[in-house]
């Protein structure tokens, strides 16, 4: 420890002290509280140790106390976050911060307690959903003061928030709200974090409750005003297109009043196809030509067997026809090869009925 504290002896460079300080943030926060139990939990061998011998052997700091339950391998743990924290701070006090790093460190320690859940605890909200669900509950159980007083807490819930939003708008009045939320709910886990802190050793003082609050309220805020940035920028897009639309739609109607023709984009032909498709599809199936439960088409052969097929769509140059040497044998008669049957396919060419492409309940026609 003594040779530790000897190497912080020399002025702590910038990114020292700003690794110390977003360290000392995460050490304030829930999680690193969370963090040192379990590191104190886990190292508890189960081997007792007395309050002299822990005094008078190596894991003994002025600043910690010992207890009934302390272990060789408790006492070894919260030796090392005692040095751990004594280290840390001998760092940032070895800095002559100025305006720019005292600023850079406050940010420093941010970014080191932003992982505690409790800056993004919805207090207000909360406040209000639970005051109107109890609301709820006392107009059913028949207490209807209870309801009405819980009724002006949610609409107190919902006030503050509207004016938060109408004063400093959208990106600030979530950022003042949430900075709000954060410091209300890290100011009431401070008689919980107090003393897990005190057990370890430090000595925490109202400026630092105060700190850890305000560290709290920054995080929130920060968080609070990049979603009230992110909804802002998503409603300017959104209602650029609308207004568009809506453009477009005013411009459209006066042409039909007018008797002119419609002047509108075409739409894109992604979307034509995907009309096409599904306005096929409903057709066979209200024509029963697809089994609404397989999504296969039942086509019945020349010999009146029905089968079920399945559309599949392949490239033409895929395609093995009649008159390629690999094309399967038995499946068309070998008539279809010979130049003799070219007369035929030209005749029905020449007189092609598009209609009788369409679907058909026959395997033998149709598309």
């Amino acid at each position: 420890m003594d040779a530790a504290l000897a190497i912080t002896n020399r002025p702590s460079s910038r990114a020292e002290y700003l690794g110390a300080q977003l360290r000392e943030g995460y050490w304030a926060s829930v999680p690193g509280q969370v963090d040192a139990w379990l590191r104190r939990v886990q190292a508890d061998d189960g081997v007792p140790l007395a309050e002299d011998a822990w005094r008078e052997g190596p894991h003994f700091r002025e600043g910690l106390d010992w207890d009934e339950g302390m272990t060789e391998g408790r006492a070894r743990v919260m030796a090392e976050i005692f040095d751990e924290n004594a280290i840390r701070r001998r760092i940032i006090a070895n800095r002559d911060a100025g305006v720019v790093d005292s600023i850079l460190g406050f940010g420093a320690g941010m970014v080191g307690s932003a992982l505690d859940p409790i800056n993004f605890m919805p207090v207000v909200g909360l406040a209000g959903r639970a005051a109107g669900l109890g609301a709820r509950a006392a107009t059913t159980l028949g207490r209807t003061t209870t309801a009405g007083g819980l009724r002006r807490i949610a609409g107190a819930d919902q006030a503050v928030r509207s004016a938060a939003t109408a004063r400093f708008g959208q990106v600030g009045g979530r950022a003042l709200a949430s900075g709000g939320e954060a410091a209300v709910a890290t100011a009431a886990v401070q008689p919980i974090l107090i003393p897990s802190r005190q057990a370890f050793g430090d000595d925490v003082t109202f400026g630092d409750a105060v700190l850890d609050i305000a560290l709290g309220a920054g995080v929130g805020a920060v968080f609070g005003g990049a979603t009230g940035a992110f909804a802002w920028a998503r409603g300017r897009v959104g209602g650029r297109a609308r207004g568009q639309a809506l453009v477009r739609t005013q411009t459209a109607a006066d042409a039909l009043i007018r008797n002119e023709p419609v002047d509108l984009p075409p739409p894109p032909p992604a979307m034509v196809d995907g009309f096409d498709r599904a306005a096929s599809r409903a057709a066979r199936l209200s024509g029963g030509l697809i089994d609404p439960v397989t999504g296969r088409s039942r086509v019945v052969t020349p010999r009146g067997t029905e089968i079920e097929v399945e559309e599949m769509v392949v490239e033409a140059d895929d395609l093995i026809t009649v008159d390629l040497a690999d094309f399967p044998e038995g499946l068309q008669p070998p008539g279809r090869r010979r130049a003799m049957s070219d007369a035929p396919v030209a005749e029905i060419a020449d007189a092609l009925d598009p209609l009788r492409l369409t679907d058909s309940r026959m395997a033998d026609a149709g598309a």
